[in-house]
C-alpha cells in the first residue's frame, strides 16, 4: 500500500513538472521577479513628497495607504507606479524625490503650475509620455535630451522662451508639442527632429535658428583649436564681423576661407554648417574629419590642401554638390568608394599622398574633368578609366603603374596625359585612337621594344614625349 501512494506521489510530481513546460522543447517559465518591499516603498515616498510639497493641492490620496491602490491617477503593474494622471491638481512643484519612480513611463500633469523641473527627472529611464501642457515653465533642463525613451512630449501653453539646442538626441519622440509659447525662434536641432519624422507642433510664425546653428558649429571649431588665430569675436554671434567668411542674404555661412590658421581638429559641430557652399582648409594641421562632416551637402568646392588627413569618411559620397575637391600633400592611403557618388565632380587633385590605387568607382564620375594623383603610390590605372567620357586632364606622374589598360582608347575628351615616371614598359596601340589628345607626356618610365608607326607619328606631331633613352629604344625618327 505504502508503495502504491509512493507511486502515486512520483505520478503527480511529473504531471506538475510537465504543466510548467510550454511545450516538449521550451524551458521552464521563470516569474517576473516581484518587486522588493524597499522599491514600492520608494515610490511610496516619492509621490508623498509630491503631495507635501505642493499643500493646496487637491489630490484625493489616502497617505495612509501604502500600498497606493486607492489613489487616483496612478496606474500599478505589479505593485509598482507606471503611470501618473493628476490634471488640474493644484500642483506647482515637483519635488526630486519624483525621479525615484523608477518604472514610471508615463507622467502627466496637464494644466498645473509648474515653473521648474528638477533635474532628477532625468533619472526616469523608462518614461515615454511627459505631458506638462499648461503649466508656467520659463526654460527646459538641457539634460532632458538624456530622456532617450520619451515618444510624447507636451510643452504646450507654457511660458517658454527658448529650448535646449540638443533636443535633436531624443531620436524615439514621435511627438513634440510646442505650441502656444513665447518661442520666436527654435533650436535649428529641433528641425533635425522634424526632418527626422517627428511631429512637431508649433506655432506658425516659430522659425528654426540656423544662424545660431551655425554659430555654435564655429565657435566649436575655434575652441577646439586653441591656438588658433581665427580672431573671432564669440560675442558677436550674428558673425557679421568675423574675418575669413562671407554670410549670405538669411546671415547664414556660405564660404569659409580659414587657411593657415593653426586649425587641427574639425570638431563634429562642423556639421552645423548647413548651407556651406566653398570651404577652404588649406595649410593646417588637420588629420581627420567626422562623420558629421558629410552633412555639408551645399558644399561645392573643397580645398584641404596640405594638411594630415589619412582618410576621409566613409560616408563621403553623401556630398553631392562637390564640384571641386582638392586633397593634395596629405597622408590618404585610401579613398572610400562612396567618392563615385558625386556625380557633379569635375576636378580631384590627390598630388603628393600615399594611395596605392584608387577605387573603381571614380570612373563613375561622369562629369570629371580632371584628375590629379601624382607623386603617390598607384600600382595600376582603373581598368574602367575609359568611362571617364569628359575628363580632359590626367596626371599620374612619380607612381609605380605598370600597365595601361586598354579602355583608355574612350576617353574621347582627353586634352593631356601625363605618365612620366612610373614603370611602363608598353605602350598600348589604342592612345593613337584618341582623337582629342594633345599631350601624352611618358619620360621616365622604362620604354621595351620598337614602337608602331602610328606611335611614331604621335612623337612626330610633337604629341608623344619621350625621353633619350625611350627614343633609342622607340626606333622613331627625330621630329
Amino acid at each position: 500500500m505504502k508503495h502504491s501512494k509512493h507511486i502515486l506521489v512520483g505520478f503527480i510530481f511529473i504531471l506538475a513538472l510537465a504543466s510548467c513546460k510550454k511545450d516538449d522543447d521550451s524551458p521552464l517559465d521563470i516569474p517576473n521577479n516581484p518587486p522588493v518591499a524597499e522599491e514600492i516603498a520608494e515610490d511610496y515616498e516619492a509621490l508623498k513628497a509630491l503631495y507635501n510639497a505642493n499643500p493646496n493641492n487637491n489630490l484625493d490620496w489616502d497617505l495612509d495607504d501604502k500600498t497606493l491602490k486607492s489613489w487616483e491617477g496612478l496606474t500599478l503593474v505589479n505593485d509598482r507606479v507606471t503611470e501618473i494622471r493628476i490634471p488640474t491638481k493644484g500642483i506647482d512643484k515637483l519635488p526630486p524625490a519624483i525621479g525615484t519612480i523608477s518604472e514610471l513611463k508615463v507622467l502627466g500633469l496637464l494644466d498645473n503650475t509648474i515653473s521648474v523641473i528638477p533635474a532628477t527627472i532625468v533619472a526616469l529611464k523608462k518614461l515615454e509620455v511627459l505631458n506638462l501642457e499648461g503649466n508656467k515653465l520659463e526654460g527646459l533642463l538641457p539634460e532632458i535630451s538624456q530622456m532617450t525613451s520619451l515618444k510624447f512630449l507636451s510643452l504646450k501653453s507654457n511660458q517658454l522662451r527658448d529650448l535646449p539646442y540638443d533636443m535633436d538626441e531624443l531620436t524615439a519622440l514621435a511627438v513634440l508639442d510646442i505650441e502656444d509659447n513665447v518661442l520666436i525662434k527654435i533650436p535649428y536641432e529641433i528641425c533635425i527632429l522634424e526632418e527626422n519624422g517627428t511631429n512637431v507642433i508649433k506655432n506658425p510664425r516659430t522659425e528654426c535658428d540656423l544662424v545660431n546653428y551655425h554659430y555654435r558649429g564655429l565657435k566649436a571649431l575655434n575652441d577646439a583649436n586653441p591656438n588658433n588665430i581665427l580672431s573671432w569675436d564669440l560675442n558677436d554671434t550674428t558673425m557679421a564681423s568675423w574675418a575669413d567668411i562671407i554670410l549670405a542674404n538669411e546671415g547664414i555661412v556660405e564660404e569659409l576661407d580659414l587657411q593657415s590658421k593653426g586649425l587641427s581638429t574639425i570638431p563634429k559641430e562642423i556639421g552645423n554648417l548647413l548651407g556651406l557652399k566653398y570651404l577652404n582648409l588649406t595649410s593646417n594641421g588637420i588629420t581627420q574629419l567626422p562623420d558629421e562632416f558629410t552633412r555639408l551637402t551645399s558644399l561645392m568646392v573643397l580645398d584641404m590642401e596640405e594638411n594630415s588627413l589619412s582618410g576621409l569618411p566613409n560616408a563621403f559620397g553623401k556630398l553631392n554638390n562637390l564640384i571641386e575637391l582638392d586633397l593634395s600633400e596629405n597622408l590618404l592611403v585610401s579613398l572610400p568608394e562612396s567618392i563615385g557618388i558625386i556625380r557633379n565632380l569635375e576636378t580631384i587633385d590627390l598630388t603628393e599622398n600615399l594611395l596605392k590605387k584608387l577605387p573603381e568607382s571614380i570612373t563613375n564620375l561622369s562629369m570629371l574633368r580632371s584628375l590629379d594623383a601624382d607623386n603617390n603610390a598607384l600600382e595600376i590605372i582603373p581598368i574602367s578609366i575609359g568611362d571617364l567620357q569628359n575628363l580632359q586632364n590626367l596626371d599620374l606622374e612619380d607612381n609605380n603603374i605598370e600597365l595601361i589598360p586598354q579602355s583608355i582608347k574612350d576617353l574621347q575628351s582627353i586634352d593631356v596625359i601625363n605618365l612620366e615616371n612610373n614603370k611602363i614598359a608598353i605602350l598600348p596601340q589604342e592612345i593613337t585612337q584618341l582623337a582629342t589628345l594633345r599631350v601624352f607626356s611618358f619620360s621616365g618610365n622604362p620604354l621595351q621594344g620598337p614602337l608602331t608607326i602610328e606611335l611614331c607619328d604621335l612623337h612626330i606631331q610633337g604629341i608623344l614625349y619621350l625621353d633619350a633613352d625611350q627614343l633609342t629604344t622607340s626606333g622613331c625618327p627625330t621630329p
